[in-house]
């Protein structure tokens, strides 16, 4: 056998190595399959928190590749209950961008109102996958918030100068972001004052009282937190503290006479007329205003005298209708001395009382004697 000398045998294991070191070689940039995968997306840039946009966009930085390739593209998934459950996103895919990518749902966007999410998983060119990338949450809601106004109630007349305005705003589950209030003056001026809510109860209280007789308008509306507005609510209030008057006060007698400050008459049965009237742009008498007649005998303990009042019309049909009330004794009153005693209330609960010695007579139905 031969042997082989010291150079050839140099020239064999140089070339051996050179053959296994080759492909190591060839292979250096490229890593192991998959290891490592890339990272998660993120982080994310959300949109805001609530809104009524049914096609919202999501951005997210990208992911870092493994093993030498590069990200071709991002799956994505979507939740429509904060992530309990999950489904194929659409589009599904979205090719990779640097240094972001962002994904938004295909039009017309999502259909119903939810809590929306999105999960991402990026794909290298090895098709390896990374893990979930997890954005915030996205509340969609188009449905406005419900106002009703309580205070003032429909067709208000008031002489409440403190009157604090009430309503109630709701929005549900979200709540309620704001609510606005606008209180106008007969003037068409704005009423300052203070606002407080406490879902479901507003109120709005005036700076100071109010002044003003007439009409004031006041408007109650609410925003939700995704911006949805609530349709106006709207209602009027007449502020009337001017108390009514009494145009006529009449006794239908005859004959009578005036003895010492005090109207003598003859007939046993009296009877007496009151015309009312209110303010010019007062409350009137026409809801539930009052008008009474009463006739007391003027002694040391007052008693009333039976009698019935007759109004003409039963209730006037505007603020500005006048109102006559006619009174009659139930029989012939004894002689003696009386008095009436007159009330007059309007809508909005002005009161004026008239009466006593400014409306005293005395019946003389005895003939005088002879001698």
């Amino acid at each position: 056998m031969r042997d082989l000398s010291p150079r050839p045998l140099a020239v064999a294991v140089a070339v051996l190595a050179a053959l296994l070191i080759a492909p190591i070689c060839a292979w250096a940039d490229v890593g192991v399959l998959g290891v490592p995968p890339p990272t998660p997306p993120g982080p994310f840039t959300n949109p805001p928190a609530f809104g009524r946009e049914p096609a919202p966009t999501w951005s997210w930085q990208a992911s870092a590749s493994g093993g030498g390739a590069t990200i071709l593209r991002y799956h994505v998934m979507v939740s429509q209950d904060s992530g309990a459950t999950w489904r194929v996103a659409s589009p599904a895919t979205v090719p990779a961008a640097e240094p972001a990518t962002s994904w938004r749902p295909s039009w017309p966007g999502f259909a119903a109102d939810g809590i929306y999410q999105i999960k991402v998983q990026a794909e290298d060119g090895d098709h390896v996958l990374s893990e979930w990338g997890y954005s915030s949450t996205y509340v969609l809601d188009r449905v406005p918030p419900q106002v009703a106004l309580t205070v003032p109630e429909t067709g208000l007349e008031t002489n409440n100068v403190d009157i604090v305005m009430r309503g109630t705003a709701s929005d549900s589950p979200w709540g309620v972001a704001a609510v606005h209030w606008e209180v106008r003056d007969p003037d068409g001026r704005l009423v300052a004052g203070v606002a407080r809510f406490g879902e479901p109860d507003a109120s709005f209280t005036p700076s100071a009282p109010l002044s003003i007789q007439g009409e004031y308008i006041v408007r109650l509306n609410a925003e939700d937190r995704a911006g949805n507005l609530a349709v106006t609510t709207e209602r009027t209030f007449k502020l009337d503290t001017i108390a009514p008057e009494m145009s006529l006060y009449e006794l239908l007698v005859t004959p009578s006479r005036m003895l010492q400050g005090d109207v003598y008459i003859s007939d046993s049965q009296p009877r007496i007329k009151v015309v009312a009237v209110d303010t010019l742009g007062g409350s009137g008498f026409n809801v539930d205003g009052q008008l009474d007649i009463e006739v007391f005998a003027d002694s040391e303990t007052p008693q009333r005298v039976s009698g019935t009042v007759t109004r003409t019309p039963t209730r006037p049909g505007d603020d500005g209708g006048s109102w006559t009330a006619l009174w009659s004794p139930s029989g012939p009153m004894a002689s003696g001395r009386y008095y009436s005693w007159i009330t007059i209330v309007d809508d909005a609960g002005n009161k004026l009382e008239r009466g006593g010695a400014a409306h005293r007579f005395v019946i003389d139905a005895a003939p005088p004697g002879m001698s």
